[in-house]
């Protein structure tokens, strides 16, 4: 760590002070935690690595389509919204996809009130493999292993109040309560789309 940060400083001396909040860094391993060191630097941790980078480095690009914070907009479907703030609409249909892009849609059941938003405080979530039970959103984020800073713009989709499906790096997650049933055909596929 010392090592990398004086190759990228040109060799500027990191101080006691650094060395001892660069180690406790390294012993809590908070997820989204940093320390400022000398020469323009920080000590950034993530989920699978800990990164000496220049404050002025570019956000690593880890493939999630992120929205503006706050984000909550009503969705035409069949149509095509406009994220305002973002390179992105959200594309409804109520017809399916072609199947070779099919896994990058969400086929849901229920169409009322379909809201593309970012997450509130009190979201739940009926993931997959809870056997219909829900789970707060902070914590399936914490087990999805999605990065804190980005939590705040991870689109969701809304039905009725409930958090029917969460865009993940590359598919939408789809709540038990809003997965079509084997006789019963979604009412709405939606996916994200960059605007060109």
């Amino acid at each position: 760590m010392l090592w990398a940060a004086e190759q990228l400083n040109g060799g500027e001396t990191t101080s006691h002070h650094h060395v001892i909040a660069a180690v406790d860094l390294g012993n809590r391993g908070e997820v989204g935690s940093q320390v400022l060191l000398p020469g323009g630097l920080r000590l950034r941790v993530a989920y699978t690595e800990v990164t000496v980078e220049r404050l002025t480095a570019a956000e690593p690009d880890r493939g999630y389509i992120l929205l503006p914070v706050e984000t909550e907009i009503t969705v035409s479907v069949p149509g095509i919204t406009l994220v305002s703030g973002s390179a992105w609409a959200l594309v409804t249909r109520t017809t399916p996809p072609s199947a070779d892009s099919l896994g990058t849609w969400a086929g849901l059941t229920g169409s009322s009130d379909l809201l593309l938003r970012t997450r509130r405080e009190g979201d739940r979530f009926a993931s997959p493999g809870l056997g219909g039970h829900t789970k707060k959103l902070n914590r399936w984020f914490t087990d999805q292993k999605v990065p804190n800073d980005l939590r705040d713009r991870i689109p969701l989709l809304v039905v009725g109040g409930q958090v029917a499906a969460i865009r993940l790096v590359d598919r939408w997650v789809v709540s038990t309560q809003f997965i079509p049933q084997e006789q019963a055909k979604p009412a709405v596929y939606a996916e994200l789309q960059k605007i060109p």
